[in-house]
């Protein structure tokens, strides 16, 4: 009676033993599934910002070599502005700052920096890819093609007059945004501010030297204009830009 008890009893803690040790993985299963709700959710909402970063990175990258493409053909196209003559560059080139500051706030100035570095590669390569067709001679009974020469030959040096200057002041300017943005704590204020500086600094002597030989009595217009327009098209890009931000949640 007393060997049946035994194996009863054995059979029973078996039991409650098996149950317990069934009871602890579960127990064990739920825990690991309660604490990895939060990070899978915290990883998901990473990655959907990730993406949104890289597409919008993608966006400011495409405009900024659309406009700086732009802006060399432009250069010497004057446009009449309320009866004052203006440089057709004037109403993109500001803006590449803008473009350019967005990138820093974005990702880093560093990021920004090496940008800057490709877009202007890319330019060289459009430059001379233009330029090379161009010395191709056109049909004979073409001949008013022969006028893409008054666009395309002075293109390479409107880019190397250009890129150590561009280059420079694209530097300057990001370092000097990104060095205000840390201050300042305000997208709009730290934009603004540095590429007026860089408006003043590098683009009032370079306009100097690229339009008094060329247009000796209206250079003085030439190069106010210049710099009003800039300056003003600063003020609303970086407006909308900061506004953009707050939508997007990129401003602290």
């Amino acid at each position: 009676m007393q060997s049946l008890f035994s194996t009863v009893l054995r059979k029973i803690l078996a039991k409650i033993s098996a149950l317990s040790m069934k009871l602890e993985s579960v127990a064990a299963e739920t825990t690991q599934t309660t604490f990895s709700v939060q990070p899978a959710r915290t990883l998901h909402v990473n990655d959907t910002m990730e993406t949104k970063k890289v597409y919008i990175l993608l966006i400011l990258s495409l405009a900024y070599l659309t406009l700086s493409l732009a802006c060399d053909p432009l250069a010497f196209r004057l446009i009449d502005f309320i009866g004052y003559p203006l440089s057709a560059s004037a109403l993109v080139y500001s803006s590449l700052f803008t473009l350019l500051d967005l990138i820093a706030r974005i990702t880093s100035r560093n990021m920004a920096i090496v940008m800057l570095i490709l877009f202007h590669f890319f330019d060289l390569l459009f430059t001379y890819i233009l330029y090379t067709a161009n010395l191709i001679p056109p049909p004979k009974d073409y001949t008013l093609l022969a006028a893409y020469n008054t666009i395309l030959t002075p293109l390479p040096r409107l880019f190397w007059s250009g890129i150590a200057g561009g280059l420079i002041a694209g530097i300057v300017e990001v370092s000097l945004y990104a060095f205000l943005q840390t201050k300042i704590k305000n997208f709009f204020i730290a934009s603004v501010s540095a590429t007026v500086i860089i408006l003043m600094a590098h683009n009032i002597p370079a306009d100097y030297f690229a339009f008094h030989k060329i247009f000796p009595d209206s250079y003085p217009m030439l190069i106010t204009l210049n710099f009003a327009i800039g300056a003003g098209l600063v003020a609303v890009n970086s407006f909308i830009a900061s506004l953009l931000l707050k939508k997007a949640r990129f401003t602290k």
